[in-house]
């Protein structure tokens, strides 16, 4: 295919450019390529005939572990003192006051309010008052919870102990920062205790008087009827086939078959207890 163009300045040289492309497609070109060249270039074509490896994975080190915090190592008299700690603990709360004093006048450093909320806590009267009078362990240190002695103390007449202390010694310590509400003198508590006992005295007249109006014996007749008469023995239930109703024994059914005065002092029984209850569970 031969195209025509017009002879122009423009046309002229695209002539000649397509000439010059012509002869540069159409000559034979002849490189001299050495024996390293050759190898060179065969080893590249090979290498990109074989598939590309992929990088290796960086496995991340692992994080170093956090270091132990070292246990600081006790020097021997430290660890006399923890286990002598342990001991006057265990004195405290079993209540050997006698071993406890030679420990107090051999160690008196050993001994500080905690010692005191252990035996308050405990109900340890006799040491509460030793350890305030005697050791002088001020009772107005707190605990990690900002309870004082008194604050723990598990029984009445440990805080009685507390309040007669305050009450007899009242420059001994600081008892408005220690918790203690307000002394107790002998006569005080010998009135609170009179007045317990008129409340328990009252209360009983008035079981007493119940317990006429309604007819049944009196609280202390039956009292005195259970100190004197053995106990009735229950007999054992017979052999029953069938589902059995718990309680059924202890019921109204396991009165059946006996006689009268036995289920009336078997009652007797059952009301002197439900009196003796009511004793114990009355408030003071």
């Amino acid at each position: 295919m031969v195209f025509l163009l017009p002879i122009t300045a423009a046309n002229r040289q695209t002539q000649q450019e397509l000439l010059r492309c012509w002869h540069e497609l159409t000559r034979v070109k002849v490189s001299h390529l050495s024996e390293e060249a050759l190898s060179a270039m065969d080893e590249e074509y090979i290498q990109s005939l074989q598939p590309k490896r992929q990088p290796p994975k960086v496995v991340p080190a692992p994080a170093p572990a956090p270091a132990q915090p070292a246990v600081p190592k006790l020097s021997p008299e430290e660890e006399a003192r923890q286990s002598r700690l342990k001991r006057i603990d265990e004195m405290i709360r079993k209540g050997r006051l006698e071993t406890l004093k030679p420990m107090v006048e051999k160690y008196p450093a050993d001994f500080d309010v905690s010692q005191l909320a252990a035996a308050a806590s405990s109900g340890q009267e006799d040491i509460v008052r030793y350890l305030l009078l005697d050791a002088k362990i001020d009772p107005a240190g707190a605990d990690d919870n900002g309870k004082r002695a008194y604050d723990l103390s598990s029984t009445k007449g440990v805080r009685n102990v507390f309040r007669r202390v305050a009450h007899d010694n009242p420059d001994l310590f600081d008892w408005t920062a220690a918790k203690v509400p307000s002394g107790l003198s002998e006569e005080a508590e010998a009135a609170q205790e009179k007045k317990k006992s008129d409340r328990r005295k009252g209360l009983r007249e008035k079981m007493k008087e119940r317990a006429v109006a309604r007819g049944e014996p009196e609280p202390l007749e039956m009292e005195q009827e259970l100190d004197t008469k053995p106990a009735v023995q229950i007999p054992a239930p017979t052999n029953r086939t069938g589902p059995q109703r718990l309680g059924g024994a202890a019921g109204v059914a396991g009165l059946s078959g006996m006689s009268q005065e036995m289920r009336q002092q078997i009652e007797r029984e059952r009301r002197a207890r439900a009196a003796e209850a009511r004793f114990k569970t009355a408030p003071e």
